[in-house]
């Protein structure tokens, strides 16, 4: 049944704490870069902004205007990916401020920018033309792919230095010279040594950039790390990228950590993203709120099911509450899909409710409507599921409510009413929370959840919502809920007479003091 009559349930949609604390958070970042640009010229260096995440893309956006007023230049590398959110923050750019805005494109190097880069990588005034026949003609005048073929002559023995020169050898005939770029990387990762290669592969499962004390908690080296990276950074695969406030690599390209990634077979990795996991788990246990992506990332990609589900619906809650709703429609969604596969409904149904909320904030109604829709079917599926092979007996128990009472403290001398209309101290308040329902309430993880309403729907965007009752909620005499109740309930509190405190949570309703 409806909701019906009035007042109309008109709610304003209101700011929550997690869009102050972002709003707060990007006034911080503007402050900071205004006043380190007015000290001395700054420029902001964003490396792969292809890669970053929209909350990120967000921040940069609001920081882009400061341009105006500071002496701050901002560069965005990026590659051309017109489905990313970093291709559309170039878009606003060039629109918003096309005096400001300058696009440099980075083509192929040319025959003489290649002979250039191969004769500083290898020391030497002039190019052999040996090597420029072997390696211009594959490069295609790609950089990356020249430096690395070049590391796997010198390595390969394909190449060697006479005289304070380089000549090729007679093993060139022996051997192929990968095409690829990533058939090079491959072919150095191969060469290494057994146990630096899978210390390489390890700290692949880490990410681009990764952390001794992570890589030192999961791997076998047993006293050799050190010296595994020694090597790594000696061929130039990895970087030290920090030492404070911890020593940090790097690997030296994305694409260097994608070979060693790939070169893993599926067993290997799903093994080595557990014990990043439980790593991340031991090591930062005070701090988890932190990792929580990473974790639900790692433990989602070791197929730990159930632990991936727990992180990704705790990293979805933090990202809502954070107002990084794209984001956390991305932890729902993956979350949904395990709920799937576990035939896991109310689960499933509680997630659709969390992505109801998301869509709420970002005031996308039709969305909200929809997540709704599909919680609130999930949710009558188990309902049925319950109640059927159940006796009568049995039903009747599962309606009967149970009255909690709150404790008072000893030594306390307090009278408790339970008038919803007349509470004054919390203990009132919690005793009413006891005794009485509404149609929805707040769980443990702050999520909007059905209690006498089984549903409801947000309409005229936003500003109106039709809650239907639960047919299972009874007073104690055995007389069914109506809408009719709540409405005289609310009217109650709105009257004047009575004065109640908790009139101010029904403000929002249109025409309630009225």
């Amino acid at each position: 049944m409806g909701l019906t009559g009035d007042p109309e349930v008109q709610a304003q949609i209101s700011s929550l704490d997690g869009e102050t604390v972002k709003r707060q958070t990007l006034i911080a970042l503007t402050e900071y870069f205004r006043r380190v640009s007015e000290s001395q010229p700054t420029v902001l260096i964003l490396e792969d902004l292809h890669w970053a995440d929209p909350s990120s893309l967000d921040a940069l956006g609001r920081l882009l205007p400061l341009t105006d007023r500071a002496s701050l230049m901002i560069l965005m590398p990026m590659r051309v990916d017109h489905d990313h959110g970093s291709w559309r923050l170039r878009l606003d750019a060039e629109t918003d401020s096309p005096q400001r805005f300058t696009e440099v494109h980075l083509k192929r190097l040319t025959d003489n920018q290649a002979d250039q880069l191969v004769q500083d990588l290898l020391g030497m005034e002039e190019a052999v033309g040996e090597i420029q026949d072997l390696v211009y003609s594959r490069s295609e005048g790609n950089p990356l792919y020249l430096e690395e073929v070049v590391h796997h002559m010198k390595e390969r023995g394909l190449i060697e230095r006479v005289n304070g020169g380089w000549r090729v050898t007679e093993a060139i005939e022996d051997v192929v010279v990968p095409d690829t770029l990533e058939g090079v990387l491959l072919a150095r990762i191969d060469r290494l040594e057994t146990e630096v290669r899978n210390t390489l592969q390890l700290a692949s499962v880490i990410g681009r950039s990764f952390l001794y004390r992570i890589l030192d908690a999961i791997s076998q080296a047993e006293g050799e790390l050190e010296w595994h990276l020694t090597q790594l950074r000696r061929v130039d695969l990895v970087r030290e990228k920090t030492r404070q406030p911890e020593l940090e690599y790097i690997f030296k390209h994305a694409l260097t950590r994608e070979s060693a990634y790939g070169s893993l077979l599926h067993e290997r990795r799903r093994e080595f993203h557990a014990k990043v996991g439980e790593a991340l788990e031991q090591l930062f246990a005070n701090r988890a709120e932190e990792y929580l992506g990473l974790l639900a990332h790692h433990f989602d990609a070791a197929e730990a099911h159930e632990k991936a589900q727990k992180y990704l619906l705790r990293a979805g809650d933090k990202a809502r509450l954070d107002d990084a709703l794209e984001e956390a429609l991305a932890y729902y969604a993956r979350a949904l899909e395990l709920h799937q596969k576990a035939d896991d409904l109310e689960s499933e149904a509680n997630t659709w409710l969390k992505i109801s909320l998301v869509h709420l904030r970002d005031f996308n109604f039709e969305a909200a409507h929809e997540a709704h829709e599909a919680a609130f079917h999930l949710q009558q599926t188990l309902d049925s599921e319950r109640m059927s092979g159940s006796t009568p007996e049995q039903v009747g128990d599962q309606k009967k409510g149970v009255l909690r009472l709150a404790i008072v403290s000893e030594g306390q001398s307090l009278e408790v009413r339970l008038d919803p209309a007349k509470l004054s101290h919390t203990a009132d308040e919690q005793a009413i929370h006891d005794c009485y329902a509404g149609l929805t309430e707040v769980d443990a993880e702050t999520n909007v959840v059905p209690h006498v309403a089984r549903s409801w729907e947000v309409l005229d965007d936003g500003s109106r919502y039709v809650f239907h009752l639960r047919e299972d909620v009874f007073w104690t005499d055995g007389k069914q809920i109506t809408a009719e109740e709540f409405k005289w309930a609310w009217l109650r509190i709105l009257s004047p007479d009575i004065g109640a405190i908790s009139a101010t949570f029904l403000a929002v309703v249109a025409g309630a003091r009225e």
